[in-house]
């Protein structure tokens, strides 16, 4: 199930704090349908917020062919992953520096904290390492090198998993299963690990 992310331009939000931006996402499993995510941006180091959410036809289906749209139905559709990959569109249109990214998580606003770090891949898995265990990396005692060493396996592997999830793989632990030639139990293993690091947030779709 592939996805189709367009980012739009930034336009006047109304206040000259913030940029507004709008990203559609269209899904491969029903065209018919796009969902609109609306996003305000700090004209400076403010951070990133999302402040709508629409789902609609997609332009250029006749009327006839339109999806129906139902409460249920809406309750039913991946909102959760829809948005995780429009953030990380936008984040990387905008190269959106690391203070902007760690800001946001901080905010806490819905998902954003566990999307946002499903883009830790901006800094880098060396980076993200370093800086929620400062210091490990530079220390030479066995103990911190193998634990090191440990932690930036478990960092690759996350952003990995959270690239293949930017592509809207169905799943993406099996990817990475199959990129790394080993079992998807396997990744699963390092991925609850990465989770318990702090490497890599809760699955949005749980």
């Amino acid at each position: 199930m592939a996805l189709q992310v367009t980012v739009g331009n930034r336009s006047d939000s109304g206040d000259k704090r913030f940029h507004a931006v709008e990203v559609t996402v269209q899904d491969s499993e029903d065209p018919r349908l796009t969902a609109t995510f609306g996003y305000v941006i700090g004209a400076f180091t403010r951070p990133l917020l999302l402040r709508s959410i629409a789902v609609g036809p997609s332009a250029g289906v006749p009327l006839g062919k339109q999806a129906r749209l139902t409460i249920s139905g809406v309750r039913d559709l991946p909102l959760s992953r829809w948005e995780a990959a429009a953030r990380a569109h936008l984040v990387q249109r905008f190269s959106l520096s690391e203070d902007q990214v760690l800001k946001v998580a901080r905010i806490g606003l819905g998902a954003a904290e566990e999307d946002l770090r499903r883009m830790a891949d901006i800094i880098g898995p060396a980076k993200s390492v370093e800086r929620l265990y400062p210091g490990l990396e530079h220390s030479d005692r066995p103990a911190d090198v193998r634990r090191y060493r440990s932690l930036l396996h478990l960092a690759e592997v996350a952003q990995e998993y959270r690239s293949a999830q930017l592509e809207g793989v169905p799943d993406p632990a099996a990817k990475v299963a199959r990129d790394r030639a080993v079992n998807p139990a396997t990744v699963r293993s390092w991925l609850h690990r990465a989770r318990k690091a702090r490497l890599l947030g809760p699955d949005p779709g749980r």
